[in-house]
């Protein structure tokens, strides 16, 4: 062969093996890359799946602990409710059969003239009625605080401080007692 071929064969091989020597650098350069992205994505992951486990696990702490609390707070308001309930039961009766009058208690006695029996007692239109004798005033259909107010010339307030048990805005049953102040 003609040396000339010869050494443009020799420049061709050099040329190839300085190309794959190039080609190979890249090549490892990248892998090394990509290798460090890789392990940089693991790591990620890694602590993804620890901050996930770490919230899983004080989610169920939070949820425990709201579920012991709303069973305390039903519980408390189940008594609650009992109590009201023994209270109110109480009040109705205090109410419906009112206690003597004590020796300290101020009696009021009827004006001259009036029957005794506090369901006889009329009043003619603007006069006040006379307090009845026991302090007690059965509640007749219709009647409301402030027309048993007006009846007796007492405030409407004091006939509720009197009587703690009854509501503004609650009807008054016919029948029960209220003490007239």
């Amino acid at each position: 062969m003609k040396p000339s071929v010869i050494l443009a064969i020799a420049v061709i091989a050099l040329g190839l093996g300085a190309f794959g020597l190039f080609a190979g650098l890249t090549a490892k350069d990248t892998a090394t890359k990509l290798e460090s992205r890789i392990t940089d994505v693991a790591q990620q992951t890694q602590t993804a799946t620890a901050s996930s486990e770490q919230a899983n696990d004080n989610t169920k702490k939070l949820r425990d602990a709201v579920q012991s609390k709303l069973t305390e707070v039903m519980s408390d308001m189940a008594n609650l409710q009992q109590q009201i309930s023994d209270i109110t039961n109480k009040t109705i009766k205090v109410v419906k059969e009112p206690k003597e009058p004590k020796d300290g208690d101020k009696k009021v006695e009827p004006k001259k003239g009036d029957k005794k029996d506090d369901k006889k007692v009329e009043s003619k239109k603007g006069e006040k009625m006379a307090k009845p004798a026991d302090g007690m005033y059965p509640v007749k259909k219709g009647d409301t605080v402030k027309s048993i107010a007006k009846k007796f010339g007492v405030k409407e307030h004091a006939i509720y401080e009197a009587n703690p048990t009854l509501e503004a805005n609650k009807p008054l049953e016919s029948g029960a007692k209220i003490r007239i102040p």
